[in-house]
């Protein structure tokens, strides 16, 4: 199967992961212009609709397709809330993450890494996730 289909939703009842949509876009780009995500990631700067655009309906499509990252939509309350990734083919992987600004602080991001993690290790055969983060981002270091 091919993207999306090849996209497994998963819920805890709360956070759902899900395969992206054209309908992310707009908060997708708010999310990439918000201060901190500037800050705080490589988000490119400037970061304009068309690139929000090919990286949620190519990039990850492709990473998907050729197995190569597992990246989800994070929906909360039927809106798209932001982003989580695992990066790599083999056994060891990196996890990235990202949340738009009004989603933040509701332990969001820590549901959508748990099911993300969980999934990685036990339908992936992912064995290390490994995290990283600029020094001084607490918020990501609190998920």
């Amino acid at each position: 199967m091919q993207w999306p289909l090849n996209v497994p939703v998963l819920a805890d009842g709360v956070v759902t992961l899900r395969a992206h949509t054209p309908d992310d876009l707009d908060r997708m780009l708010e999310m990439a212009r918000d201060p901190d995500m500037v800050r705080w990631t490589a988000v490119a700067k400037p970061h304009d609709r068309a690139m929000s655009e090919q990286f949620a309906l190519e990039i990850i499509p492709a990473g998907w397709n050729d197995g190569s990252m597992l990246a989800w939509a994070i929906e909360v309350e039927g809106q798209y809330a932001g982003n989580v990734d695992i990066r790599g083919a083999g056994p060891v992987v990196d996890i990235g993450f990202a949340l738009h600004p009004d989603c933040r602080g509701h332990g969001v991001m820590k549901r959508a890494v748990a099911l993300a993690v969980d999934h990685a290790f036990t339908e992936r055969g992912k064995e290390v996730i490994h995290w990283r983060a600029q020094v001084g981002n607490l918020e990501s270091l609190r998920v």
